[in-house]
């Protein structure tokens, strides 16, 4: 249920559309680039990832340690414009190459194997 409904979140504050004539097309335009995408991890290795979309560019996801991963991009994340969010685990912008994302188990302590296809997305406005 909550990934349906992070689906339609995105569906549905996604991009604005504008018409651009009445009867050529509608054109999309958006006032950020957007990363989104299903993130798995497993045992102690590197989180795994499916790109759903990507406008932002290409970023690097590492383990660091148990329930502790980073995202890494060079110099894209901008202080006070740059938006996460996870149905998973706690996800934060460190600075301007790392966002974080920390997972725990039932009883609150780090964990790793607790990702599996969680919808994650990054976004960056203008």
């Amino acid at each position: 249920m909550k990934k349906l409904m992070f689906l339609f979140f995105i569906l549905f504050f996604s991009c604005k559309k504008e018409e651009v004539n009445l009867i050529d097309e509608v054109e999309e335009t958006c006032d950020y680039v957007v990363y989104s995408a299903l993130i798995s991890q497993y045992g102690n290795n590197n989180p795994t990832v499916i790109v759903l979309e990507n406008s932002l560019g290409d970023i690097t996801w590492t383990r660091s340690s148990i329930g502790l991963y980073n995202g890494e991009i060079d110099s894209v994340f901008i202080g006070g414009k740059t938006w996460v969010h996870s149905e998973t685990g706690f996800i934060s912008h460190v600075n301007y190459n790392f966002v974080r994302l920390k997972t725990y188990s039932v009883n609150d302590t780090p964990s790793d194997g607790e990702l599996f296809n969680t919808p994650i997305e990054i976004r960056v406005y203008n």
